[in-house]
């Protein structure tokens, strides 16, 4: 027998396999999204970002693992990609390939191989319109980068997106939804470090939209302290359309050099549905 999840048919066999004697079950709708089942009609999509150091004088500042506001491209742009450590190469002990997750002409999803020269900026072969972060892909005996890792404008302009050293992933929380695409996200964190380890700091973020060619608004804020990290569940989840970008925007800060992390979890769903 078989049983819808998704819209896809999953078969349901007796105690899990068809020759037993219970009735199984097909795997929650957030699961089968998580291990592919539903490609391409949806897909999960996550982001945890991070800012080292938020100071009360500074804010707002988003959450994307450099100082301030999050850079984001204004247009097509050819960008690069260079590490601060020499150790980060092809034949290197840290990071060998990246992947980036672009989106190139009209916001299409098109994720970007690249093999690391170390000091040396390499080019990204397509000009993209946005990034939506970057992973390491392989590495030497290190395991994992030994620099940071930046993504930045071609011929060493501003910086996009940054890999931290030791990290093997951009921490960055701002997102652009794919051309497509809409995106539901029912689950925001926020965790607060005080750089002197006193109880009671304090720091507030902004969920922060820019929809496809209109304007900028920040319509919820949620605060925390740094006692214990805070889940924020939403239920009907948040709707971000096709093309627009979202981002979780520090806005308060208790104490200097502050430390911030704001993430989500979502879904995508394909705005053309396959059978």
């Amino acid at each position: 027998m078989q049983k819808k999840v998704g819209g896809r048919d999953f078969d349901v066999f007796l105690n899990g396999d068809p020759f037993s004697g219970g009735l199984s079950t097909p795997p929650p709708f957030s699961l089968a999204v998580a291990w592919g089942l539903l490609a391409p009609n949806y897909a999960r999509a996550f982001a945890i970002g991070f800012n080292p150091d938020v100071d009360t004088a500074t804010t707002p500042e988003d959450a994307w693992g450099g100082p301030g506001l999050y850079p984001w491209l204004t247009g097509l742009t050819s960008l690069e990609i260079v590490s601060t450590s020499a150790l980060d190469t092809s034949g290197g002990t840290g990071a060998r390939t990246v992947s980036v997750a672009t989106l190139v002409g009209d916001y299409v999803s098109t994720p970007q191989t690249i093999a690391l020269n170390g000091l040396t900026p390499v080019p990204l072969p397509i000009q993209a319109i946005r990034s939506n972060g970057a992973r390491c892909l392989t590495a030497g005996s290190g395991g994992t980068n030994v620099g940071d890792i930046i993504l930045r404008d071609a011929g060493g302009g501003a910086t996009r997106g940054i890999i931290l050293a030791g990290h093997g992933v951009m921490r960055q929380a701002p997102y652009t939804v794919p051309a497509g695409f809409t995106l539901a996200i029912p689950w925001i964190a926020l965790a607060v470090d005080s750089p002197t380890g006193a109880t009671g700091k304090f720091a507030s973020i902004s969920t922060w939209f820019r929809f496809f060619n209109a304007a900028e608004i920040q319509p919820l804020q949620i605060g925390n302290t740094n006692s214990t990290p805070y889940n924020h569940f939403s239920d009907p989840p948040i709707i971000v359309p096709e093309k627009s970008d979202f981002a979780l925007r520090i806005n308060t800060a208790s104490d200097n050099n502050s430390i911030v992390t704001a993430g989500w979890n979502g879904i995508l769903r394909a705005n053309a549905q396959t059978l």
